[in-house]
């Protein structure tokens, strides 16, 4: 009887573990498959260059968007709704990456005024280009979730770039640094 019980409470906590961390491994495994080897390779390559990051980010994104522009003009491809899905929701992980290290480089005090400056340009261009794909019930919720994640990415650019100006005004000794300056 104690070993049934036993046995029970080991399966439970087994599955509970399993599903508890199943959205997690889906989550690492989306942002595996997002970005290629030689992407990857590139961005450990630029761990500690926020300006080269940023700039790497806006590139991987405007292939996306461009490989996308490509399938929607391809009306023969093979399972296009479905690249075409899939497309849109590497640009929302990839735009939510780039955010993520935005966020990290802002925190240092990293001065990414220059690259802040081509992602707000860049990214004023990519919600016109996901607008722009017909309507389609098989791609919908990731073109809207595509669209809201370009252009939280050019908001937050807008933003940080004001306050990079004012914070690098004030703290000229920072200026041209990967960061770890003041604390505010």
């Amino acid at each position: 009887m104690l070993r049934r019980v036993c046995a029970s409470i080991s399966c439970s906590l087994a599955l509970l573990l399993f599903f508890s961390a199943a959205p997690h491994l889906a989550a690492q495994s989306r942002r595996a498959d997002t970005l290629s080897p030689g992407e990857v390779q590139q961005l450990r390559d630029n761990a500690v260059h926020p300006a080269t990051r940023i700039k790497l980010y806006i590139g991987f994104i405007d292939r996306r968007l461009q490989a996308l522009q490509h399938l929607v003009s391809d009306t023969g491809a093979a399972h296009r709704d479905m690249q075409i899905h899939n497309r849109l929701d590497e640009i929302t992980h990839l735009s939510d990456e780039l955010q993520d290290n935005i966020d990290t480089y802002d925190s240092q005090h990293a001065d990414i005024r220059k690259p802040l400056k081509k992602l707000i340009s860049a990214s004023a261009k990519w919600p016109g280009i996901i607008s722009s794909i017909p309507q389609n019930s098989n791609y919908e919720f990731a073109q809207k979730l595509a669209l809201e994640s370009v252009r939280s990415a050019n908001k937050e650019a807008t933003r940080l770039s004001t306050e990079q100006d004012a914070f690098f005004k004030i703290h000229k000794k920072l200026r041209k640094t990967n960061g770890y300056g003041p604390q505010g």
